[in-house]
């Protein structure tokens, strides 16, 4: 499939044949509402949108004479109104033309890229006003030269005018010496009728990754994004730019290769194979593979279609981190000079290991994908580089503790985090945390905040509950409970009467919880590792010297059982630390199995 433009004028005239020049077009007619204007104000305009690659050779001429057309002004009309035609071709047959008799341009736009030259533009024509009547559009199935013999006859005409404009060198030699025009030094001379330019042209149709730890990703609950890249066909309108691409990967160091698949285009299918390769910065520059030249599309599965390996060995791309990664796709032309193809921008984002549920993985779209909006949040949180499990899920903690407003809900202890159905509100809590607003919550919140995000990079962490086993509150030493860092006081403080005491009150002797949740490694082991976001614990127990702890990474508890008092010298944990230390309160305060999980997002 092919588009190719003629335009003919008394000083303008030009035709667009090489392959890539035109990329889409668009034929408008439209009238205006107005039923008493519309049979002499109706506009029809035929709008071209194309490349101006620098390795295309017809490109700088045609888009040189397209400027000069769209400058002429009104007053030259031999100049001003040419005659047009843009013919679509498939399969060496004309599926559509418009022609437009008197054109004359509307409006031309160039876009350049300031990075590699490389442009697109913007072709708008209309039709004289008093001869709309003559615009032709059709007819279908008119036999037409093939799009690869009107190119091979350009490119022939164009070197026999190389040849015919080039003066013979050199004095006094005789008109009967048939002598070729060189350029250059004597010993180092090139016969200027050779052409450094490919005999085809080949453009990137599909980018994809192909790889055992990609990870398929999302925007957020409610949007996705373009996990691989394609472009348009022909004839339809296109975006010349591509959407950036978004994808995620479990990178466990350096020297991991990433497989990217990739379909091309070829203007026609004379010569050998094209040798390609993919330039993608820290990712560095992939294996070369030789493309098989089709003519036609490249789609999945046939012989367009090629995988290039990529080696990293940087550390830019160790621990967790986000990277945007210009992917700078090159052919080889016929005198090994590497060309440039599209750059596909890609944002990759290198994750540590495979994510746990509540994010599931999986390709069919699933809403509990991982978000690419919570992995943003999280690279704020600093844990952006880190690799192993237990310092992220340790600084998870700490942020969580220290650095997202978050404010423990103290008349009731009350979640806010989880809708009626259960299930984490994780859209809700990232748009709160972003806006930097006050987070209310109790230790429930917290502990699904813990477990969720640091889950995402690869964490293995389950909510677990703790009770007293006989129906009462368990009883706890003062803490410092989140949102509250300035003081020690015990939770839901009670006086020596019985009446409930504030947060503030130093008169307050004893308090504790109906329950406590905390994340864990495991379902309620003591030798379980646990995390506990929402409250400093004083490990000096047995001094009134207190010293907070932030329990993370810490062994649940020591024992299963407590025959006595702790006593001075003895081991203590996260239960030891935050229960009253009285013995039937350590034994009967105990976790509870069944009510261990992962809540779902939304």
């Amino acid at each position: 499939m092919g588009l190719l433009l003629e335009v003919k004028g008394a000083k303008i005239n030009f035709n667009v044949t090489e392959f890539g020049i035109i990329r889409g077009y668009k034929f408008a007619y439209s009238v205006p509402d107005s039923k008493y204007a519309k049979g002499h104000e109706d506009s029809r305009e035929l709008v071209i949108k194309g490349s101006i690659p620098r390795t295309l050779t017809q490109a700088p001429e045609v888009i040189e004479q397209v400027r000069k057309w769209a400058k002429v002004e009104y007053e030259d009309r031999d100049t001003y109104y040419n005659w047009a035609k843009l013919t679509h071709i498939y399969r060496d047959e004309t599926i559509r033309y418009i022609l437009f008799p008197d054109a004359f341009v509307k409006n031309f736009i160039e876009e350049i890229d300031p990075h590699t030259g490389d442009g697109i533009y913007t072709l708008i024509l209309m039709q004289k006003l008093d001869k709309r009547i003559d615009i032709e559009v059709g007819p279908f199935n008119e036999v037409h030269p093939s799009l690869s013999d009107i190119m091979e006859e350009a490119k022939q005409k164009q070197e026999a005018e190389r040849f015919t404009n080039v003066p013979l060198l050199g004095s006094g030699l005789g008109a009967g010496i048939n002598t070729v025009a060189m350029v250059g030094s004597a010993t180092n001379a090139t016969p200027l009728a050779s052409t450094t330019q490919p005999n085809y042209t080949l453009s990137i149709t599909n980018m994809s990754f192909d790889d055992g730890q990609f990870i398929p990703i999302r925007r957020n609950r409610n949007n996705t994004v373009n996990s691989s890249w394609s472009v348009g066909g022909f004839g339809f309108w296109n975006n010349d730019t591509p959407e950036p691409i978004v994808v995620a990967f479990v990178h466990t160091g350096s020297n991991h290769n990433f497989r990217v698949n990739a379909t091309f285009r070829f203007s026609n299918n004379n010569g050998n194979n094209v040798p390609v390769r993919v330039i993608a910065g820290s990712l560095g520059t992939s294996n070369q593979v030789n493309v098989s030249r089709v003519s036609g599309w490249g789609t999945p599965n046939n012989t367009n279609q090629a995988t290039f390996t990529l080696r990293s060995n940087s550390a830019d791309v160790s621990g967790f981190r986000r990277i945007t990664i210009p992917f700078q796709w090159q052919f080889r032309n016929n005198v090994g000079t590497w060309v440039n193809m599209r750059t596909i921008d890609t944002t990759v984002y290198f994750i540590p290991a495979r994510p746990t549920l509540p994010w599931i993985i999986d390709t069919n779209g699933n809403r509990s994908n991982p978000w690419a909006d919570a992995l943003d949040m999280l690279l704020g949180w600093g844990v952006e580089g880190m690799s192993s499990i237990v310092d992220i899920s340790t600084q998870i903690n700490l942020h969580i503790n220290r650095n997202i407003n978050f404010v423990y809900e103290i008349e009731r202890g009350a979640t806010s985090w989880l809708a009626i159905n259960g299930n984490f509100r994780c859209t809700d809590f990232i748009t709160n945390v972003n806006s930097g607003r006050e987070i209310i919550g109790n230790c429930t919140d917290c502990a699904t905040v813990i477990s969720t995000f640091a889950n995402l990079l690869g964490a293995n962490l389950n909510q677990i509950i703790f009770i007293r086993n006989d129906g009462s509150s368990f009883w706890c030493n003062r803490i410092k409970v989140i949102g509250f860092r300035d003081m020690w006081q015990f939770p839901f403080p009670l006086r020596a009467n019985g009446t409930r005491a504030a947060i503030n009150d130093t008169t307050a002797v004893r308090g504790g919880f109906g329950y406590h949740e905390i994340a864990s490694t495991g379902t309620g082991s003591i030798s379980d590792s646990i995390y506990d976001p929402c409250l400093e614990v004083n490990e000096n127990v047995f001094s009134s010297n207190r010293s907070a702890l932030l329990p993370a990474n810490q062994r649940f508890a020591t024992r299963d059982t407590f025959d006595r008092q702790l006593r001075l010298g003895d081991n203590v944990e996260y239960k030891e630390m935050l229960l009253l230390n009285e013995t039937v309160n350590l034994n009967r305060t105990v976790i509870i199995p069944e009510l261990t999980g992962r809540r779902a997002i939304e």
